[in-house]
């Protein structure tokens, strides 16, 4: 019998990022302001995340705060730059663990940054179904229209999965997005870059 439901966020829980990275290659491109730049394209990525503009019109939005020789493909090759990868030994900790658990994801994400992720796991990972091998199902806020740390974006996942919040335990690096599945009465963990989700949760250490 397996033990509890785990919902992994994606980013810098399974698959490894460099955030500053792409912080410090946009503002490069940035013409004058940038702290305006910044804020804008924050409100930029909360649409593009949430399946409200298309590719085109974001990078197109965060063109217009850039020098003029900047091209589309410096903003693509800037935002995608934070990806760096999910290493092997992670890999083989989630084929421990789907042993023992019903896993899924959800992550605030993208379609230039999921392509780029697809790209990045063919490469390091030739033949593995990713998505299908390890997970029941997979919730990206750009396909569904949600974004965590929204009540509802939580709400229709369990709902979608047909998971008890008691039996699930939620592990995310944003503090804010734990909080949020906490208060609906999942078991949020708070991941710290420093401390691999695999050396985290040993394979059946979890269940009862």
């Amino acid at each position: 019998m397996k033990g509890v439901n785990i919902l992994f966020d994606f980013g810098n829980v399974l698959i490894d990022l460099d955030i500053p990275k792409t912080t410090r290659m946009l503002e490069e491109l940035v013409a004058d302001d940038v702290e305006e730049a910044r804020r804008e394209i924050e409100e930029l990525v909360k649409k593009y995340e949430t399946g409200k503009i298309s590719t085109e019109l974001f990078i197109n939005g965060i063109l217009k705060f850039c020098r003029n020789e900047v091209q589309a493909k410096d903003v693509i090759d800037a935002w995608n730059a934070m990806l760096i990868g999910v290493p092997a030994r992670r890999i083989e900790w989630l084929y421990e663990m789907k042993k023992h658990h019903r896993m899924a994801i959800l992550s605030n994400t993208n379609s230039l940054h999921l392509e780029n992720v697809y790209k990045g796991l063919e490469k390091k990972h030739p033949g593995l179904d990713f998505e299908n091998e390890f997970f029941e199902k997979v919730f990206y806020s750009h396909q569904i229209g949600l974004r965590k740390p929204e009540k509802e974006c939580f709400e229709y996942v369990m709902k979608e999965l047909g998971w008890k919040p008691e039996a699930t335990i939620f592990i995310d690096d944003v503090e804010e997005n734990v909080e949020a599945a906490s208060s609906l009465g999942l078991t949020g963990i708070n991941l710290i870059p420093e401390l691999p989700v695999e050396d985290l949760i040993k394979p059946g250490s979890l269940v009862p």
